[in-house]
C-alpha cells in the first residue's frame, strides 16, 4: 500500500495540474469556441471513443489483471504480445469502420460535414487512442500512472484547447481543426511509447510460446471486459451523441461543455481506481476478502471526502462560472446540466471502488448483466427526456441511470459476499455535503455581491468542511494524505 500511495499522491498532483489547466479552458477558452464547432469536435471523440473497445477488445484490462502473474522479461513479453495482437484487431474494426460506418455517420449527423466528411479521421483517432490505452493500462500495471497524467496534460488538457482557441481567433482554419487533434494524439501515444521502451530497456525483448501466455483465461476475460467497456462507453457517450442528433451540434457543443465541468469532480476516483485495480485483482487472485473490503471501505470515505468538496464548491459558485466565462449566457442553460452530472459523479465516489471489485472477481460477469440494464435504460430515458426537457433532461436521465447503476453493484456486493463500503462516517460525509452545499446553493453570494468577494466568501465557508472532516477523522488516508501536503510546505496539520 505504501507504492499505491505514493504514486496516489503523484498522481494526485499531476491531476491537480491537469484541473487547474481544464479550469482555466473551462473558464476563458471553451466559451468562446464556436459551439456548434466545440459540438462536432466533441462528436467525433465520442464516435472514436465508441469504437475504442472494439479495437482494444479488453486487452488492455487483461494487461492490468494479470500483471502479478508476468514480472521482468517476461512481463515485457507478454505486453508486447498482446499489443500485436491489439494492432491486429485494430486493422480489421478500421476497416469495417470506414466501409460501413460513413454513411450512418452522416446521416446522423448532417451538419458534420462543416468539418469534415472522412470518415478516415476517425479511423485513425481509433488507432492511436487504442494504443494509447494499452500502453496506459502498462504503465498502471506497475503504478506508474502519474506518467500517464502528465503527458495527458500536454497534448490534451494544454493541446486541445489552445487548437479549439486558434481556430476560434481564425488563426487556424477549421478545416484543419481534426489534423492538429489527430497530431496531438499521435504525440501522446509516442509519449507513453518512449515510457516503455525505456522502461523495460533492461529485459530483453523475446516472444512467449502459447502456453506461456496461458491464453484461456486471458480470452475469457479480455472479451468480458470488452463487452464490459464497450456498454459503459456507450452509457457514458450517448447522451451527448443523442443530443447532438435531436437537437443539433450547437446543442451538443453547450452538453459537452457543461458535461465536462460536471465530469472534473469525477477525476479523484478515475486516478484511484486506476491504480487499485492491479492490487485488488492480486487480492482477489489470493482470496483475500479482509484486504479487499479494507480497500473497499477506504476508497469510499477517501473518495466521499473529496467528491464532496468538490460538489459543495460546484452548487456555491455555479452561478460566479456563468459570470466570470466569456458568452456565459450562451452556457447558462445548461447550469442544471452541470448540477446533475456532478451529483451522478459524487454517488459513483462515494460508492468506493465496486466496479473494480466485481471485475476482479470470478464472478465478474455479472459488469455484463448491470451494464445491459444501464445501457438500456440510458437510451430510454434520454429518448423520452431530451425532446421534454432537452439538456436537463439527457443530464437527469444520467443521474438516474448511475443511480441504479451504482444501486445495482452495492446489492450484488452485498448480498454475495457481504461488502459494504460504508459506515457512520458516511452518513456524517452526507449530511456535512448537504448543510454546506445546500446553505452555500440556497444563499447564492454571487447574485447578491461582488463577484470576487463572493468567491472569496465561498471557498472561505467551504474550507470549513474540511475543518469538520478532519477534526472527525472521517477518513484516515484524507488526514494522511492533507498532512504530509503541509508538512511539505512547512505547516502542521492541527490535530497532529
Amino acid at each position: 500500500m505504501g507504492q499505491i500511495k505514493r504514486q496516489a499522491s503523484k498522481s494526485t498532483l499531476s491531476s491537480f495540474v491537469g484541473i487547474l489547466f481544464s479550469v482555466a479552458s473551462a473558464l476563458f477558452i471553451i466559451p468562446i469556441v464556436p459551439p456548434s464547432l466545440y459540438g462536432q469536435v466533441n462528436i467525433m471523440l465520442a464516435v472514436a471513443s465508441l469504437a475504442l473497445p472494439f479495437s482494444v477488445f479488453g486487452l488492455n484490462s487483461s494487461i492490468k489483471r494479470y500483471a502479478h502473474k508476468h514480472k521482468t522479461d517476461k512481463g515485457k513479453a507478454f505486453v508486447i504480445t498482446l499489443l500485436i495482437g491489439q494492432v491486429i484487431i485494430n486493422a480489421i474494426v478500421c476497416l469495417l469502420l470506414y466501409y460501413l460506418g460513413a454513411d450512418l455517420f452522416t446521416k446522423l449527423y448532417p451538419d458534420f460535414q462543416t468539418i469534415s466528411n472522412e470518415i478516415i479521421w476517425v479511423c485513425v483517432l481509433v488507432t492511436l487512442m487504442s494504443q494509447f490505452t494499452m500502453l496506459e493500462a502498462f504503465a498502471t500495471s506497475i503504478f506508474r500512472l502519474n506518467v500517464v497524467r502528465l503527458i495527458e496534460i500536454i497534448t490534451q488538457k494544454a493541446g486541445i484547447p489552445v487548437v479549439l482557441l486558434l481556430a476560434s481567433l481564425a488563426i487556424i482554419k477549421v478545416q484543419y481543426v481534426i489534423p492538429a487533434l489527430v497530431l496531438l494524439y499521435v504525440l501522446r501515444m509516442l509519449g507513453l511509447w518512449y515510457f516503455f521502451i525505456t522502461e523495460t530497456a533492461q529485459y530483453p525483448t523475446k516472444t512467449l510460446s502459447i502456453q506461456d501466455l496461458n491464453l484461456s483465461p486471458i480470452v475469457k476475460y479480455s472479451i468480458f471486459a470488452f463487452f464490459a467497456v464497450i456498454m459503459n462507453e456507450a452509457v457514458m457517450k450517448i447522451d451527448i451523441l443523442m443530443v447532438g442528433s435531436l437537437e443539433g451540434s450547437p446543442a451538443a457543443g453547450i452538453y459537452a461543455y457543461a458535461f465536462y465541468i460536471g465530469m472534473l469532480v469525477d477525476l479523484p476516483r478515475m486516478n484511484l481506481a486506476s491504480l487499485l485495480f492491479p492490487l485488488i485483482s492480486e487480492f482477489q487472485t489470493e482470496g483475500n476478502t479482509k484486504k479487499v473490503n479494507e480497500v473497499y471501505k477506504r476508497s469510499s470515505d477517501l473518495l466521499f471526502v473529496v467528491g464532496g468538496f468538490l460538489f459543495i464548491n460546484v452548487l456555491a459558485n455555479i452561478d460566479a462560472l456563468f459570470i466570470l466565462i466569456p458568452n456565459g449566457d450562451t452556457f447558462r442553460p445548461a447550469k442544471f446540466v452541470i448540477i446533475f452530472i456532478a451529483a451522478a459523479k459524487v454517488l459513483n465516489m462515494a460508492m468506493g471502488v465496486n466496479f473494480e471489485i466485481i471485475s476482479t472477481s470470478k464472478r465478474y460477469i455479472w459488469i455484463i448483466a448491470i451494464n445491459s440494464v444501464a445501457l438500456i435504460s440510458v437510451i430510454y430515458f434520454n429518448s423520452v427526456l431530451i425532446p421534454k426537457y432537452g439538456l436537463n433532461g439527457a443530464a437527469f436521465a444520467t443521474l438516474l441511470v448511475w443511480v441504479m447503476y451504482n444501486l445495482a453493484a452495492f446489492l450484488y456486493l452485498r448480498i454475495t459476499r457481504a461488502l459494504s463500503p460504508f459506515s457512520h462516517r458516511s452518513l456524517m460525509i452526507l449530511g456535512l455535503t448537504t448543510l454546506f452545499g445546500g446553505s452555500l446553493y440556497l444563499l447564492n453570494l454571487p447574485s447578491q455581491t461582488n463577484i470576487w468577494i463572493a468567491l472569496l466568501i465561498n471557498s472561505f465557508i467551504s474550507l470549513g468542511y474540511i475543518v469538520i472532516v478532519v477534526r472527525l477523522k472521517l477518513s484516515s488516508d484524507f488526514n494522511q494524505f492533507l498532512s504530509k501536503t503541509l508538512n511539505r510546505l512547512g505547516l502542521k496539520l492541527p490535530i497532529e
